[in-house]
């Protein structure tokens, strides 16, 4: 995956995150699976991906589009397996606004 930008995280006392465009995220209880993150990806929604050590990278536009197949194959959705392999868990973070942004934790 190319990262378009290292992701400027301005974690606020609330918890949530503002993103470069200054767009507010928060995370949401809701969990990306295979269809709502197409839909999420459809719609125009960034990703950010946050492993150690590489720490955290934004995707957008084509790049996000780019990113969620080589994402999707690694996707946990359930209780996570013995880790013997990158693995991503995925949560959908909202703005005020209604926009989503995809926002995936790995370990390895």
């Amino acid at each position: 995956m190319e990262a378009i930008r290292r992701f400027p995280v301005d974690l606020q006392a609330d918890g949530s995150i503002r993103a470069a465009n200054g767009r507010s995220y928060r995370q949401s209880a809701e969990r990306v699976k295979r269809a709502n993150g197409k839909a999420a990806i459809e719609s125009g929604a960034p990703i950010v991906t946050d492993v150690y050590p590489e720490g955290m990278y934004l995707f957008e536009d084509e790049a996000a589009r780019r990113a969620w197949p080589t994402l999707l194959p690694r996707l946990i959705v359930g209780k996570p397996p013995p880790v013997r392999d990158l693995r991503w868990v995925g949560h959908i973070w909202t703005a005020e606004d209604g926009s989503k942004m995809l926002f995936f934790n790995g370990s390895h």
